[in-house]
């Protein structure tokens, strides 16, 4: 019986932080604009629309998650690194079975065109400060898919 409970810890370990940012974005009060899209081999064939962010603070980093109300399964995390720089990872959407999903990561040298701006505003909510900002992607990876979209945040909070 013992394992039984170090199973249900372990899930709610890593589950738990993965279902509070997709609450936490669903409460955010960010307006988002654009899409991204995908094709090719690994990624499949896919258009994402985000329309809720929320910042990235509270999990220790500068930077956004962008997500949408009506659907778990798409996520987009649009951080700076300080080694790398700025990088966006994309949970591909559709492409989880179970707790286990497809993920790219995209930064500067594999895109022929990756602008990523995160600007802190002069206003907290609740001591966390908001982001507004934007990103413009056109990345081919190695696998021959194509990655690209615009997308504008603000008041990610």
């Amino acid at each position: 019986m013992k394992s039984a409970g170090w199973i249900v810890f372990a899930v709610a370990m890593v589950v738990g932080p993965i279902v509070a940012s997709i609450l936490l974005i669903g409460d955010s009060t960010g307006e988002v604009k654009g899409e991204i899209r995908g094709s090719g081999p690994l990624v499949g064939d896919f258009t994402f629309k985000p329309d809720a962010c929320g910042s990235g603070q509270s999990d220790g980093f500068l930077g956004v998650f962008l997500g949408a109300v009506d659907r778990s399964d798409a996520r987009v995390k649009v951080f700076k690194d300080p080694l790398y720089g700025e990088v966006v990872l994309l949970q591909v959407p559709d492409s989880c079975d179970g707790p286990r999903c497809k993920q790219v990561i995209l930064k500067g040298e594999s895109c022929a065109e990756f602008a990523v701006r995160i600007e802190k505003t002069n206003t907290t909510i609740n001591d966390v400060r908001v982001l507004d900002g934007e990103l413009h992607l056109e990345c081919a990876l190695a696998s021959g898919d194509k990655i690209s979209g615009d997308v504008r945040f603000e008041g990610c909070h």
